[in-house]
């Protein structure tokens, strides 16, 4: 039922992609994080396929960041375009944008964040969870 999913993500954003009501935008964001994320799954089963993998994480980082400008508090965007970056390579930035999306989204985007990773699973998801776990215990061992 994954197509129906997205068609229905896709009429989501059609009736309402330029919406000015907050929660409409909301619900922008959350169509676009889904689709998002499918993407992304979609180029870790294709991940030995370099064209494929490329374009898929890259489609996946452009629904990200448009679902970022419709809720920019969105912890769940935030953290998806924290491992999309991870997983395209560009990692200079990756902690401080999973710090960011944890202080908003606490334990609940840590263990799913944790989830996540483990989907689909690609040789750089065990480098991504140990940096998700360095970067949470760091920000409990702030809280102490």
């Amino acid at each position: 039922r994954r197509q129906e999913a997205i068609d229905c993500y896709e009429q989501v954003l059609s009736r309402f992609g330029d919406a000015k009501e907050v929660s409409l935008r909301e619900q922008v964001a959350m169509a676009l994080n889904s689709i998002g994320f499918d993407l992304l799954l979609e180029s870790k089963r294709a991940w030995s396929d370099e064209d494929l993998r490329t374009r898929g994480l890259v489609a996946a980082e452009a629904r990200f960041s448009r679902a970022r400008e419709q809720d920019p508090n969105d912890y769940f965007v935030l953290g998806n375009l924290a491992y999309v970056n991870f997983l395209s390579g560009r990692r200079e930035l990756v902690s401080e944008m999973l710090q960011r999306a944890f202080e908003l989204g606490g334990e609940e985007l840590y263990k799913e964040t944790i989830k996540d990773s483990e989907k689909n699973t690609v040789p750089e998801d065990a480098e991504f969870r140990v940096l998700v776990e360095k970067v949470w215990a760091e920000m409990q061992a702030q809280k102490s």
